[in-house]
């Protein structure tokens, strides 16, 4: 399931997680459905769309294998986080009261209370 995940330093600093793809040239390599990653603070990081203004043929960048520093396996709790949220489309939510829509909670909103 995530077993061509990978995160990817390229040389203007940008760390990205992605699935590795076949390229079609052989002096680079393909990132599909990539995400860049961010420092939030408290030991925390955060994914983002990367190029999410951009036209991308089936959601994949080509990169020159000149501009990768490195490419290296995530641990496997982040590589489960990246695949829940850019590729597989589901959205698994924490337990909890859950709105609508993720509409805000009141006394007059219906709720599903999930436990885990």
């Amino acid at each position: 399931m995530t077993e061509n995940i990978k995160i990817v330093r390229i040389s203007s600093g940008e760390e990205i997680i992605c699935q590795m793809v076949e390229a079609k040239s052989d002096n680079c390599i393909a990132l599909k459905k990539a995400a860049i990653i961010i420092p939030t603070g408290e030991g925390r990081l955060g994914l983002s769309p990367y190029l999410p203004y951009a036209e991308l043929e089936d959601d994949t960048i080509e990169i020159s294998k000149d501009h990768i520093m490195w490419v290296v396996d995530p641990v496997e709790d982040f590589s489960q986080q990246y695949y829940q949220s850019f590729v597989s489309n589901l959205f698994i939510p924490s337990a909890g009261e859950v709105g609508p829509m993720g509409a805000a909670m009141n006394d007059e909103t219906p709720s599903l209370k999930l436990t885990t």
